[in-house]
């Protein structure tokens, strides 16, 4: 017994000590900003009188807290989140007594916006690596389902390569604000002497984004890098009382048929790598490989993380896909309908939503270079004639394997409700057409021509300087 009383002694000692209490909301320096930019998100999205019930309005407000409190990076300290649901379930909307929301006393809100935009030069989207549900694919049957966030769909039915694959993260491109009106922007290109990087402006050869690996397990061989740069400048528009933005991108994408072996002869490494890792500062595999890195992204698995200090072999490239983009915070959606913008020699294929001319009833070949002559269910250019007589896409359909029956694609994007107020939460979705490139292994692999979808979580600034953009 005399053995055990001085543990016990100590342990009871130990007890009570008093320990350092958990950090509170206000203990951080800009926690209360971090609360009045999300109530202010929150009163840019959720409607106030309009809502159906108060229940309704907490639960829009919850998404965009959650939202906020889970972005990269966070927007909202997780201890705070309680302030603001506090906040949020003393407003009186929903209440049927205003039309816009009544804070508790106590509730930080932010200043608005001085002048437009609140005088900013410039605008920053980073993309995140974010889970979730950004749009449907519908058969012919009524079927649905989900299009993931965060990431990239390519080609027709027939496609050997996983759907989706991802895209990198923590890609930034960086837009100046070249006129402002109220709080509506007009979006120009930034130069790399104004953000001091290739990497993160958005003019004619800036880079969009780091190596984006495509792994295909089911078949290394036509395992896919991807490098992106923009070939004309950026165009698009920013609301900045709503976040609400679109961006016009003409991409130059280099096609670099890689497969699993150019980057680890010796399979070494778990899983495809396409691309050149940067993995412990270092180069893995490529032109430099061993040299020094800094990875342009996260571990996103197979094929990550990857860096434009590690380039792909210039020995590999198999072509370039010319990509007209157009990302939106919005809704965006295509159908697939008979193309008939040909000269009838040959029956029309079905289910088209990205068509170029083909000589169908010869060859099977595309004209090179490509013509396009339909998109979602509308005639593009001229009709088909001569050789390439017939407007298809190589099979109709979308997103294989087993996509034939597809016929609508919908993406759905996500403001950046409360911008004007600090870093925004948001999402930029897009649809287009990706034409074959006359490459065989490539062109069959992925079932081109067709259409091609993007997803992009991320966050969204305003800044006065391009070099010190959130």
């Amino acid at each position: 017994m005399r053995r055990l009383l001085p543990v016990v002694l100590t342990i009871v000692g130990l007890s009570i000590i008093p320990r350092p209490a958990a950090a509170g909301c206000g203990d951080g320096s800009g926690d209360t900003a971090a609360v009045a930019a999300t109530l202010a998100a929150i009163q840019a999205t959720c409607e106030c009188g309009g809502s159906k019930s108060h229940g309704a309005y907490v639960s829009c407000a919850t998404r965009i807290t959650n939202a906020r409190a889970t972005a990269s990076p966070r927007l909202l300290p997780t201890r705070c989140k309680g302030a603001v649901e506090r906040c949020v379930a003393g407003s009186s909307c929903g209440k049927g007594k205003s039309e816009r929301a009544s804070l508790p006393p106590g509730c930080p809100t932010a200043p608005p916006p001085s002048g437009c935009c609140g005088n900013a030069s410039f605008h920053s989207f980073t993309v995140a690596d974010s889970a979730g549900d950004c749009g449907d694919l519908v058969t012919t049957a009524g079927a649905s389902s989900d299009l993931a966030c965060s990431a990239l769909y390519l080609g027709g039915p027939g496609t050997v390569a996983e759907v989706p694959a991802t895209p990198p993260d923590l890609g930034r491109s960086i837009s100046a604000i070249t006129s402002c009106t109220g709080q509506a922007a007009t979006l120009g290109p930034a130069t790399s002497a104004d953000t001091g990087s290739n990497r993160t402006c958005t003019d004619v050869g800036c880079l969009f984004g780091a190596p984006l690996a495509i792994a295909t397990p089911v078949a290394p061989v036509v395992s896919t890098c991807l490098v992106t740069r923009l070939a004309s400048p950026l165009a698009g528009t920013l609301d900045c009382a709503t976040g609400a933005e679109t961006q016009s991108l003409d991409l130059a994408t280099v096609v670099y048929l890689s497969g699993d072996f150019a980057v680890d002869p010796f399979d070494t490494i778990p899983g495809a790598q396409p691309c050149p890792l940067c993995s412990g500062g270092t180069c893995i595999g490529g032109p430099n490989d061993g040299l020094a890195c800094t990875a342009g992204t996260t571990d996103l698995g197979d094929g990550y993380p990857t860096s434009h200090d590690c380039p792909p072999d210039p020995m590999l490239a198999v072509g370039t896909l010319p990509l007209a983009v157009t990302l939106t915070t919005g809704t965006t959606s295509w159908t697939a309908t008979a193309a008939d913008n040909d000269d009838g020699t040959v029956p029309d294929q079905a289910g088209v939503f990205s068509g170029y001319c083909r000589d169908a009833d010869e060859t099977a070949t595309f004209a090179n270079p490509a013509e396009p002559c339909w998109e979602n269910g509308g005639p593009v250019g001229p009709a088909c004639a001569g050789v390439f007589e017939t407007c298809e896409q190589r099979t109709g359909g979308a997103f294989g394997p087993g996509g034939g029956s597809n016929t609508t694609i919908t993406v759905v994007g996500a403001p950046q409700a409360g911008i004007a107020s600090g870093p925004a939460a948001g999402t930029l979705v897009g649809i287009f057409s990706v034409p074959p490139i006359f490459n065989v292994t490539f062109d069959s692999a992925y079932d081109l021509p067709g259409p091609g979808a993007v997803t992009l979580a991320g966050t969204g600034a305003l800044c006065a300087d391009a070099m010190a953009c959130p």
